[in-house]
């Protein structure tokens, strides 16, 4: 009978710290593994052996079970937290998918490698935090796990697997008696076998990361780098014709390692932040709660079940006992972890008063509301990239593309404005106030973008017969909707990131939101007719004009819901004067 495995208590502690990492911040969970170290040691002083310590403490899935059931608010923050990272996640992969399926060679070539260059360092760090990267650096300093990650596979195997592809690809392009046809053929399966190479490499160091340690991480954004490089220097291959020199190749070589290089120097600057050899970036360090930011996040979290009056009498509860606490000399970090989390707090004062809970707002109509809009801009997205297709040819393809897409912002402000009270925020920020509060830059891109993408494509669409070089079309509607594409990403990212501040900081964040969707929207019309228009003509510009309503609504939202949120700050005030 094979004897039962018996963990060290560094291997317990690590098992333990990898569950609740995904619940818990890092400080919390380091004093949590603390004070299990020291049940341990206090243990093995009294002369017990380590399987009586382990029966007693269970084994490490046992015990984050038992501290879950203690917190259950803690799931609903890794969901929050999960859905925040998962959605930069997927508009920065949005984003690369976009240059790789926009290639067209020659001039927008160029194009595509340098904005896959710019996002991967982004999308690498959107997965950092999907992962609990700055969790794992801190906690793995404290607790180091039982096997370190080795840098070898990540580094040494996508470069041999790069330098070993374009070693090839220039073979084959320079090889004079096999048929382009025959050429296509292997170079079609090569690709793709060494493309399955690097997303399984991939794939398995993203698994390396969450079971083992976060030190095999950087791999990730080197082999996704090289991923991009072989994709791109198989669409320059095809671009060439056998009348190129194998001189034009090479000097398109160092283009096409654009995304390999982005993705080398990403994963030694992730490598030396997973080794502790310089801190993290302070957009990727955890913060520990502070005072302000504590009683904000109460407050968020009472409003949910009380009005804004009693809100804010609750809050001044515990600021005057966060006061008497410091007036003794304790710190903010001990008092706030003595008061537990936000949603903890709430919880105890449901349980006191029962009836609080049947004051709780009825959220589902706003919620089907806010899923409505969202559904109109996402049916808007798939005309813009699809065009006229089932259903999307009648609604937005008979000059309607516009209306809808400032129905889904009215709708959808609307409902955002009632499941984020907006009113009782506002009242509440003007005595609390956040730890952070938007700047005016917030609501610059938006505008920017829409003056810089939107109005140069229309002045460009109407006058087509303008831009001819040597009698040659250029690839004029090619460039709109690649600028389109880029600009709409980069639009998501923001919608997402001021979203975010408007859940978790202040409620101000939301017009930026708001003024990010209608510019999203606005472009999103100019691209759904540029799918039935003949642009070797001039297109009149009433046609194109009417996609810019969006946007008006949306700067029109934007400033109203700014004019509300001042004048519930003056009530505020005013209540507290």
């Amino acid at each position: 009978m094979r004897a039962k495995h018996i963990p060290t208590p560094g291997g317990w502690l690590d098992g333990l710290g990898k569950r609740l990492v995904w619940y818990f911040p890092a400080l919390q969970v380091r004093d949590i593994l603390a004070d299990f170290e020291d049940q341990w040691a206090e243990g093995r002083e009294r002369g017990r052996a380590a399987g009586e310590i382990l029966e007693a403490m269970g084994t490490p899935a046992e015990a984050a079970a038992q501290i879950l059931d203690q917190e259950p608010a803690a799931k609903l923050s890794r969901l929050r937290q999960s859905a925040l990272w998962g959605a930069l996640l997927a508009a920065c992969l949005a984003f690369l998918w976009v240059s790789v399926l926009s290639l067209g060679g020659g001039l927008l070539l160029p194009l595509c490698s340098l904005c896959s260059c710019l996002f991967l360092p982004a999308a690498s760090s959107a997965l950092f935090l999907l992962l609990r990267g700055p969790a794992r650096v801190t906690l793995e300093e404290r607790f180091p796990p039982q096997r370190r990650a080795s840098p070898l596979p990540g580094l040494l195997i996508p470069f041999g697997v790069t330098v070993f592809f374009e070693a090839v690809e220039q073979i084959l392009i320079a090889a004079p008696r096999l048929s382009p046809e025959y050429v296509g053929m292997v170079n079609t399966y090569f690709i793709l076998a060494v493309a399955a190479v690097l997303g399984l490499l991939a794939l398995w160091l993203a698994y390396r990361t969450v079971s083992v340690s976060v030190g095999y991480f950087p791999g990730i954004p080197h082999a996704v780098g090289a991923l991009g490089a072989t994709f791109f220097s198989y669409a320059q291959c095809h671009s060439l014709s056998i009348a190129d020199s194998h001189a034009a190749f090479a000097g398109q070589l160092l283009l096409c390692l654009l995304p390999y290089c982005a993705g080398l120097a990403t994963a030694l600057a992730f490598q030396r932040w997973t080794d502790r050899r310089r801190p993290l970036p302070a957009l990727l360090r955890e913060r520990p709660s502070t005072r302000r930011g504590w009683l904000h996040r109460l407050g968020v979290c009472l409003l949910g079940w009380f009005s804004a009056e009693q809100a804010a009498d609750i809050l001044s509860d515990y600021d005057e006992q966060l006061q008497v606490g410091l007036e003794r000399g304790r710190t903010e970090e001990e008092l706030i972890a003595d008061f537990g989390r936000p949603e903890t707090v709430v919880r105890d004062l449901l349980a006191e008063d029962p009836r609080a809970r049947l004051r709780r707002r009825r959220t589902l109509p706003w919620m089907v509301m806010l899923a409505a809009a969202a559904w109109l801009l996402l049916g808007l997205l798939r005309a813009f990239a699809r065009g006229a297709v089932g259903w999307l040819r009648w609604v937005y393809f008979t000059g309607n593309a516009h209306w809808v897409g400032a129905a889904a912002l009215l709708l959808g402000t609307a409902a955002l404005s009632a499941l984020l009270r907006v009113r009782q925020r506002a009242a509440l920020e003007s005595r609390f106030l956040p730890e952070k509060r938007p700047k005016v830059w917030s609501l610059l891109p938006p505008l920017l973008l829409t003056a810089l993408v939107g109005g140069p494509s229309i002045w460009t669409v109407c006058r087509v017969h303008a831009l001819r070089m040597d009698g040659v079309l250029l690839p004029v509607g090619q460039w709109i909707v690649l600028s389109i594409e880029l600009s709409v990403l980069a639009l998501m990212l923001e919608l997402i990131w001021t979203l975010a501040r408007c859940f978790s900081g202040s409620i101000r964040y939301l017009p930026a939101a708001v003024h990010a969707a209608g510019s999203m929207a606005g472009l999103l019309c100019l691209g759904v007719p540029l799918h039935a228009i003949d642009l070797t003509s001039p297109v009149p510009p009433q046609i194109l004009l009417p996609s810019l309503l969006p946007y008006a609504v949306g700067a029109v939202l934007a400033a109203f819901l700014w004019a509300v949120l001042g004048r519930g700050g003056k009530e505020g005030a005013w209540t507290r004067s």
